[in-house]
C-alpha cells in the first residue's frame, strides 16, 4: 500500500480501550499497557515502511486528556474519533470528527453518511 501512495497510520496494538483501566490493572500497569499501545504501532510501520507515523485512530472512538498527553508526547499530531460531524477549524487536532464507512454499504449509504452538513433552518 505505501509504495502505491497510500498514507498508513496508526490504531494502536491490540486495538484495547486506552480510557479504561482493566479489573485488577494498577494505574502504573495501565499507563504502561498504554504507552506500548501507541508506541508499538509506530516503530513498526517505520521499520517496516520506513515512514513516520503522525495520526491515530481511536479504537472505538474513544480518548481523554491523559491519551491525547501520551500521543502529543510520542509525536502524533493528529487522532480521529468515530464521532460522525464536521471539523471546524478551531477543533482540536487530538479529537477529530470522522464517518465510519463499512464495506457492506451500498452506494446511496456511502453517499448519506458522507454528508455531514445540517440544512440552515429559519429562525
Amino acid at each position: 500500500l505505501a509504495e502505491n501512495g497510500f498514507d498508513l497510520q496508526c490504531h494502536t496494538k491490540t486495538h484495547r480501550y486506552l480510557t479504561k483501566i482493566k479489573n485488577g490493572e494498577t494505574f502504573k500497569d495501565f499507563f504502561t499497557a498504554v504507552e506500548k499501545e501507541l508506541s508499538h504501532p509506530k516503530k513498526l510501520l517505520q521499520k517496516k515502511v520506513n515512514r513516520d507515523c503522525t495520526c491515530l485512530a481511536y479504537p472505538y472512538g474513544k480518548t481523554n486528556s491523559l491519551v491525547a498527553a501520551m500521543l502529543k508526547k510520542h509525536g502524533y499530531r493528529a487522532a480521529f474519533t468515530v464521532t460522525r460531524g464536521g471539523n471546524p477549524f478551531y477543533l482540536d487536532n487530538y479529537n477529530i470528527n470522522r464517518s465510519a464507512i463499512y464495506g457492506h454499504y451500498d452506494l446511496e449509504k456511502f453517499k448519506k453518511n458522507l454528508d455531514v452538513f445540517q440544512p440552515l433552518t429559519a429562525e
